[in-house]
């Protein structure tokens, strides 16, 4: 498997594409596991923020999701020890739970979490409409339904 941080993802297939969400967490890890945890966060967060400023410049004008700030925000608080651990685990947590579900339809952390469930349904369902106008390339589930 090549890291993460090599991987061209827009030129991945739509199935690749689901693969590599789906897989993101393990990758990560395997990518950064003989770095210190304050190098795998920093990674972490340099690449959603480089990905987040790329999105912003491309698209200043198309409405974004709260989330993406919010987490970004959250990655940096958490390097510069605004926030503590456990605090940056849960959302992490509720974030990859959430993700899995919505591009992959594997909704079993939702269901055995309930605080990611609750996260889920305050975040990102409101959302719904933006996903499904924004993310073709990819199925958008929801638990109990079919492919959208």
């Amino acid at each position: 498997m090549k890291p993460v941080y090599e991987v061209d993802f827009p030129a991945l297939s739509g199935e690749e594409k689901v693969k590599f969400m789906h897989d993101l967490r393990d990758n990560m890890a395997e990518s950064f596991q003989k770095q210190p945890v304050s190098v795998q966060i920093l990674a972490h967060a340099l690449i959603f923020t480089r990905w987040w400023n790329s999105y912003q410049h491309m698209a200043p004008k198309e409405p974004a999701p709260e989330i993406l700030g919010i987490a970004t925000d959250l990655l940096w608080d958490f390097l510069e020890g605004k926030c503590g651990k456990d605090e940056f685990a849960r959302f992490q947590q509720s974030f990859s739970d959430s993700a899995l579900e919505i591009l992959t339809g594997d909704d079993g952390g939702l269901n055995e979490d309930p605080e990611s469930d609750a996260f889920s349904n305050k975040i990102f369902y409101p959302l719904e409409n933006f996903v499904l106008q924004r993310v073709p390339l990819l199925p958008v589930h929801r638990a109990g339904g079919c492919c959208l």
